[in-house]
C-alpha cells in the first residue's frame, strides 16, 4: 500500500523531472524570439507571414518526437556506442545556432532546423528510455507530472526573457541578441550535465531494441490517439503562452485580449490540474471520467449561444479554456493509466502524436489569428466537438472490450 502511495504522490521529484521542466524553457525562450529570428532569417520577406514560416520551424522539435525511434536507431549505429549523456549531447545541439551568421542565411537555417529536430528526437528518446527503466516507480503519474513540469519551465523561460529583454534593445535582439537565448540554454544544460557528472548520477540516452515495442493488442494506437485528441488543448494553450509576448502585436487587433493569455491562465491550469489530481485518486476513475466529459461537453455547447462583447466575457473564455485543458491533462492521465494493454513504447508513441498534430495546428492558428478575427462561439463549439468525439470513441470502445 505504500509503494501504491509513493507512486502516486504528484509532489515527489526525481531527476528526470528535468526533461519537461527544460523542455518548457526551451519552448518558452525560443518563442520568445521568433519575430528576432523572422527578421535575421527573413530579412526580405513580410514579418507576418514569416511568423507562420519560423513558428513551424521551431516547433519542429513537437514535430520530430514521433520520428524519433528511427532516428535513434540510426544515431546509434553510427556512434557505437550503448549510451551517451543526454544533458551533454543536448548542450552542444544548442551550440548549432549559435554558429549562425548573416552573410550565410541557408547555412544558417539549415543550423537552426537541426537544432530544433535534435532536440525533439532527444527528448522523446530519454522519455521512452524513462519508461522503459528499472527505476521507473511512478508510472502512475508520468504524464501529469510531465505537464506539470512543463508549465513550470515555461514560467522559468518567462522570468529569464524578462531579464534579456530588459538587458537587450530590440536591434541588439534582432542582429544578435537572440543567440543568447541559445547560450543561455547551452549553459543550463551543460550545468547540470556537470552537475550530474559530479554526484555520479548522469542521464543516459540509451537506444535498446524491444519486442514489446510491436503491437499485440485489439485496439489501434489510432483509436486511442483520437480517444485522448483532447489532449491538444493544454499544449496549445502552453505554447499560445510562450507566444503572448509579441502574438497579440501582430495579430487582428481584435484578438488582442484573448491572445494576451498570460501567467495567470498558465497557472490556473497548473493549480487547477494539482486541485483535481487528489479528487480522481480519492473518486474513482468512472465516476470522475464520466463527470469530466459531460461537463466540458454541456459547458461547450452551452456556451454557443452567448455573445462575447465585453471584455470579461473574452477573460471567462481564457477562464474556461485553462480549466479544459487542466481537465484534460487529468483524463489522459487516467485513460493512460488503466490502459495496461498499451506497454510505454506505445504511450510515448500516442503523446508524441500529440505534439505532431500541435506542430501543424499552431502555426495555423497564428495564421487565422494574425489574418482573421476569432468567433468565440466557433471555439467552444471546436471544444465541444473534440470532447464529444473523444467521448464517443472512450464509450466504442468500452462496448467493444
Amino acid at each position: 500500500m505504500n509503494k501504491i502511495r509513493s507512486n502516486e504522490n504528484l509532489l515527489s521529484f526525481n531527476r528526470h523531472n528535468l526533461i519537461p521542466f527544460l523542455d518548457g524553457i526551451d519552448i518558452f525562450l525560443c518563442f520568445s524570439v521568433i519575430t528576432n529570428l523572422c527578421i535575421f532569417f527573413f530579412p526580405t520577406l513580410d514579418v507576418r507571414s514569416s511568423i507562420i514560416v519560423m513558428s513551424f520551424l521551431t516547433l519542429l522539435t513537437f514535430f520530430s518526437r514521433f520520428f524519433s525511434t528511427a532516428f535513434i536507431s540510426f544515431f546509434f549505429k553510427i556512434n557505437k556506442k550503448k549510451n551517451i549523456n543526454f544533458f551533454l549531447l543536448v548542450s552542444f545541439c544548442y551550440l548549432l545556432p549559435i554558429l549562425s551568421n548573416s552573410n550565410f542565411l541557408v547555412l544558417s537555417l539549415i543550423l537552426l532546423v537541426l537544432n530544433r529536430l535534435l532536440i525533439g528526437m532527444f527528448i522523446s528518446q530519454i522519455n521512452l528510455n524513462y519508461k522503459f527503466s528499472q527505476e521507473f516507480t511512478e508510472k502512475q503519474t508520468f504524464f501529469v507530472k510531465y505537464f506539470l513540469f512543463f508549465i513550470i519551465g515555461s514560467l522559468i523561460g518567462n522570468i529569464l526573457f524578462m531579464v534579456i529583454n530588459d538587458i537587450l534593445s530590440n536591434d541588439e535582439l534582432n542582429t544578435w541578441g537572440w543567440k543568447i537565448i541559445f547560450v543561455l540554454l547551452f549553459i543550463i544544460n551543460f550545468s547540470f550535465f556537470l552537475f550530474f557528472k559530479i554526484t555520479g548520477k548522469l542521464i543516459y540516452l540509451k537506444y535498446e531494441l524491444r519486442d514489446d515495442r510491436v503491437i499485440n493488442n485489439s485496439r489501434s494506437d489510432v483509436l486511442v490517439f483520437f480517444k485522448n485528441i483532447f489532449s491538444i488543448i493544454p499544449i496549445f494553450l502552453i505554447t499560445l503562452f510562450c507566444a503572448s509576448k509579441w502574438l497579440p502585436k501582430f495579430a487582428n487587433p481584435e484578438n488582442m485580449q484573448f491572445l494576451d493569455f498570460g501567467l495567470i491562465n498558465i497557472l490556473l491550469i497548473g493549480l487547477t490540474t494539482l486541485f483535481i489530481y487528489p479528487l480522481i485518486i480519492l473518486v474513482g476513475r468512472k465516476k470522475t471520467s464520466s463527470f469530466l466529459f459531460v461537463s466540458v461537453i454541456l459547458i461547450s455547447f452551452i456556451s454557443i449561444f452567448f455573445k462575447y462583447n465585453s471584455s470579461y466575457s473574452i477573460d471567462f473564455v481564457k477562464f474556461s479554456l485553462s480549466v479544459v485543458a487542466s481537465f484534460s491533462i487529468c483524463l489522459f492521465y487516467l485513460d493512460l493509466k488503466f490502459n495496461n494493454e498499451f506497454n510505454p513504447f506505445q504511450k510515448i508513441n500516442i503523446f508524441n502524436l500529440l505534439f505532431l498534430l500541435n506542430s501543424f495546428l499552431i502555426p495555423l492558428s497564428f495564421y487565422y489569428f494574425i489574418n482573421f478575427s476569432i468567433s468565440y462561439n466557433i471555439l467552444y463549439l471546436t471544444v465541444g466537438l473534440i470532447y464529444s468525439l473523444s467521448f464517443f470513441i472512450s464509450l466504442y470502445v468500452k462496448k467493444t472490450n
